[in-house]
């Protein structure tokens, strides 16, 4: 990790352009499969987090999304509404 505070300008911008490229492949499909059932990047965060954290409340949800209670019920209503959560 040391060897990286010591990249030149080219070096870094080969390796910003090779996350960059790397981040649009990997949430490619994703986007894909959003656009399908006509939801956003905060339903994909929830179902994240629902699937990572078996059990985990609603405030708890709400802390690491950092989201207010509204904007997260709504997001559940949609998710429940398509069948990919059940409480």
């Amino acid at each position: 990790m040391k060897e990286l505070l010591y990249l030149k300008d080219e070096q870094l911008k080969h390796l910003i352009e090779k996350l960059f490229i790397s981040y649009r492949e990997t949430f490619s499909d994703s986007k894909k499969i959003l656009n399908k059932y006509h939801i956003g990047l905060a339903h994909q965060k929830t179902i994240h987090l629902i699937s990572m954290y078996e059990g985990i409340s609603i405030s708890e949800l709400m802390r690491k999304l950092k989201v207010s209670k509204q904007s997260l019920n709504r997001v559940l209503k949609d998710l429940i509404k398509l069948e990919m959560v059940f409480f």
